[in-house]
């Protein structure tokens, strides 16, 4: 009973941070260092992978400034759904890898799991409301379908872009885009 009320509770969780996401007019915004947000999110998604002997390996240049515009709450629960998919869908002892880097005037987190994959077919809808492939994980995965949606809901809010590269039974590649702000000697 205390699993499912803990995965109720999870599920309407989402929903209220979706629909608050989408609901707000405007979002507080101030310079982020996008190293923080990646390893607060990285943290918080330890313990689920270790439980899954997953490991999470996390590549960045120190030299390289990754500040953007962006609210810290919304962007550390956008990197901890990308996260916590990519262990949901990775079979056990593997590897998720996160790479942080700036590029083109925009600060890019890619997120590769080496699970299922997504099918080719689906991949159009995955960032939609309620979206789930059936055969993303099957019937062992369990999730409300609002965890990508929201994803998307706040990289559009950061004027950023989401995309994916999948393919079945090889994993999947999420990469985050947002614009990079020159924070000059702000750090």
């Amino acid at each position: 009973v205390e699993h499912y009320a803990q995965r109720n509770l999870n599920i309407a969780e989402q929903f209220l941070q979706l629909a608050r996401v989408e609901a707000e007019e405007s979002v507080e915004m101030v310079e982020q260092d996008m190293l923080d947000v990646i390893e607060s999110a990285i943290d918080q998604v330890q313990i689920q992978a270790q439980g899954r002997k997953i490991t999470l390996q996390f590549d960045y240049d120190p030299d390289q400034d990754v500040w953007v515009r962006g609210n810290n709450e919304l962007l550390e629960r956008l990197v901890v759904n990308l996260l916590t998919n990519a262990v949901k869908y990775s079979g056990d002892a593997k590897a998720v890898e996160v790479r942080l880097y700036a590029g083109g005037g925009q600060v890019c987190c890619d997120v590769r799991d080496h699970g299922v994959g997504i099918p080719e077919a689906f991949q159009d809808r995955l960032f939609e409301r309620f979206s789930r492939a059936s055969s993303s994980g099957g019937a062992r995965t369990r999730g409300a379908g609002l965890g990508l949606r929201f994803v998307k809901v706040v990289t559009e809010r950061h004027g950023g872009d989401i995309q994916v590269e999948s393919v079945p039974d090889q994993g999947s590649c999420f990469r985050l885009a947002l614009p990079r702000i020159d924070v000059g000697g702000l750090s």
